[in-house]
């Protein structure tokens, strides 16, 4: 394996154990889907929700407060 494939690799697994260390019930990996498109799996009316993706407000269209924010923002939620 190329070491910056392996490096990439190993992070992604650690990201994984601190996922499971901590208890995280709805952690989505790439691939699973973008964000948008998995939020329409919990978005509820009344919700207040931010994503760090532009298109983040589309979760209005379940009735609920979505903004988009900058991914520095998100990192410190």
């Amino acid at each position: 394996m190329h070491p910056q494939h392996q490096q990439r690799w190993l992070i992604s697994i650690r990201q994984l154990e601190i996922v499971k260390e901590q208890g995280i019930k709805k952690f989505h990996d790439a691939g699973k889907g973008i964000c948008h498109q998995i939020m329409s799996e919990y978005a509820k009316p009344g919700m207040v929700i931010v994503g760090s993706d532009s298109h983040t407000c589309t979760a209005g269209a379940f009735n609920s407060f979505a903004a988009g924010i900058d991914r520095t923002e998100a990192a410190g939620l």
